[in-house]
């Protein structure tokens, strides 16, 4: 089991205005900048939603993978990656809405079994794995990573041996990002909630506002022919050389 699952995210029916009813003028600009980064990134397929003068509309780019099996619609599923980590930052912060959890709370006393080498673990606060100027490192991989609940005691064992990069709290830039510290915040939201963290987050996320076909449930994803297939930029060029 992954600690973090990465979320498929549909658009949500609210953008009803479609992409016919964008003028000429501004379609041409939308699509000359699309068209540019979709290049420049390999982009297979993309689908924006824009606000523009309070008229709301959806506009829709290329295939949903390399086969070009189908085309890319208001109703196709997205991997959303990293992007996830706002639906994780919004479950702490319910959680700290409703006086369950604090941004000044020390992670050992939510996680007594986290422990590092690094006697500085000791400072580090729920604010700071939300602002990533933890220390943590970028990335904990597991070597062998059984798909069961017993992965995340495993994870959390893993960093045992690390050391910080920094004190806590004292950087913090893009060089400071760490996929670790979100992944703790997902094992925070479960301590604290009960709740698995995929169960919480449809619960008091995406159920709330209508997000129905956003899920983290993978079998899920593939279930809909319409899912877009995550491609790594520049792959597109080495399966045709």
């Amino acid at each position: 089991m992954k600690i973090l699952i990465t979320i498929s995210i549909v658009l949500l029916p609210c953008l009803k205005v479609l992409s016919q009813n964008i003028d000429f003028e501004k379609k041409a600009t939308i699509d000359s900048i699309v068209n540019k980064y979709a290049k420049v990134y390999s982009i297979v397929g993309l689908s924006i939603g824009i606000i523009d003068n309070g008229n709301e509309f959806t506009q829709h780019y290329g295939n949903t993978d390399l086969n070009k099996r189908h085309i890319v619609s208001d109703s196709t599923m997205f991997h959303l990656a990293s992007i996830s980590k706002l639906f994780t930052a919004t479950a702490i912060l319910q959680l700290v809405e409703n006086n369950k959890l604090s941004l000044e709370d020390k992670l050992v006393d939510i996680l007594p079994d986290f422990k590092m080498k690094d006697k500085r673990y000791g400072e580090i606060k729920i604010k700071h794995l939300l602002t990533h100027s933890s220390g943590l490192k970028w990335n904990n991989k597991l070597k062998k990573s059984p798909d069961d609940t017993s992965s995340v005691s495993l994870y959390i064992q893993n960093l045992q041996k690390a050391k910080l990069k920094f004190t806590p709290g004292e950087k913090m830039s893009s060089a400071t990002y760490s996929n670790v510290g979100y992944d703790l915040l997902g094992i925070v939201v479960e301590r604290v909630s009960g709740l698995r963290f995929d169960n919480y987050v449809s619960k008091n996320i995406l159920q709330p506002i209508g997000m129905y076909r956003s899920t983290y449930d993978n079998e899920t994803n593939r279930y809909y022919s319409s899912s877009c297939s995550p491609n790594v930029a520049g792959i597109q060029e080495k399966l045709n050389s």
